[in-house]
């Protein structure tokens, strides 16, 4: 936006290639359009705001497209392999998987639904040919979404004598509210376990009032 004797001008255009759309607001609000063929053809006689609106351009109002649309997996780096995949898998039900080409030894995976944990041994540089700048043991901070109801992981929890450190508590999730819990593994990485969020009925509200 530039002001220029009591006027405010506004261009728009998605490359040099384009004609510019010039947008011109005088005193009287008189809204004038130089339209482009990538803005939208529309004219407003009168406008109540100095900035021009929403449908102007829409090339200018354009949003990226998302590149990205889930994870594959999360490497864990642990100080015990055999405690970490002790703990995923009777604690919290996730399947073990081995995998890898010859000559390299076979690694260790922890599978969930569509996704995994791939785990490597802290300090060990054999496993692959990339790592992370400072792999550190106990350095992750996750959400998972249950599979089954909250209460049942917290049962299992509890069964298990997996102290939980906070929760249930009402979280921000991606998707929706949530409902979640805190713990830690054995490398003391945060994990948190959640449901979606549901609010009361109205009538047992209003009942336990």
């Amino acid at each position: 936006l530039a002001e220029r004797s009591g006027s405010t001008a506004f261009h728009c255009g998605q490359d040099a290639a384009d004609a510019t759309l010039n947008v011109t607001l005088n005193l009287t609000l008189n809204l004038t359009l130089h339209l482009t063929p990538n803005c939208v053809r529309t004219v407003a006689p009168t406008m109540r705001t100095s900035l021009p609106p929403p449908w102007v351009c829409a090339s200018f109002f354009r949003t990226p497209a998302a590149m990205i649309k889930a994870f594959d997996h999360v490497v864990m780096t642990c100080r015990d392999l055999d405690a970490s995949v002790d703990f995923y898998t009777r604690v919290l039900g996730m399947r073990l998987e081995l995998f890898g080409e010859p000559p390299k030894p076979q690694r260790k995976a922890l599978r969930f639904g569509d996704q995994k944990f791939n785990l490597h041994q802290a300090g060990d540089k054999s496993v692959t040919d990339i790592y992370a700048a400072q792999p550190t043991p106990g350095s992750l901070d996750l959400c998972l979404l249950a599979a089954v109801p909250l209460d049942e992981v917290i049962a299992r929890l509890e069964a298990e004598k997996v102290a939980i450190e906070i929760g249930p508590v009402k979280r921000t999730g991606a998707r929706w509210p949530i409902r979640s819990v805190y713990l830690r593994d054995p490398d003391n990485n945060l994990i948190e376990i959640s449901e979606q969020w549901q609010d009361a009925p109205a009538a047992a509200t209003a009942e336990h009032k």
